[in-house]
């Protein structure tokens, strides 16, 4: 019987450290990978949107939207087409050009983003809600 128990407090004690090591060691790690690896996603897209000629697209929370637009504005003096959602704005050069902002974006939900440049510059920034 003694054999028994013991057998138990091992199992146990060996337990007990099996998740100290994923509370404290395994769950951060793979929490820090995933950050990094969305920083070095965001960095390839900015680089390839650099570079040249053509598209890149990633994921945003509905409250980024508006300083994204503002950056892009920043860079470029005009944007050709900014559609979210349905809504389609032409030639915006000021984020008050985007009627009803508010009511169009939710800033609790994500959205997919695509940006297309022709020469260097924007030509249309596309908001879609997941």
């Amino acid at each position: 019987m003694e054999k028994f128990w013991a057998v138990i407090l091992i199992f146990v004690v060996v337990a007990a450290a099996g998740l100290m090591y994923v509370n404290q060691v395994y769950i951060p790690q793979k929490e820090t990978q995933m950050t990094m690896a969305e920083m070095a996603n965001q960095t390839l897209s900015a680089v390839k949107l650099e570079i040249g000629d053509g598209t890149i697209s990633r994921e945003v929370e509905g409250s980024e939207i508006k300083g994204l637009i503002e950056g892009y504005l920043a860079e470029d003096s005009i944007i050709e087409r900014i559609i979210i959602g349905s809504d389609s704005f032409n030639d915006v050069d000021d984020i008050a050009d985007i009627t009803n902002f508010d009511s169009i974006v939710d800033e609790t939900d994500r959205y997919y983003m695509r940006v297309t440049s022709n020469n260097g510059e924007i030509s249309e920034l596309r908001f879609i809600k997941i």
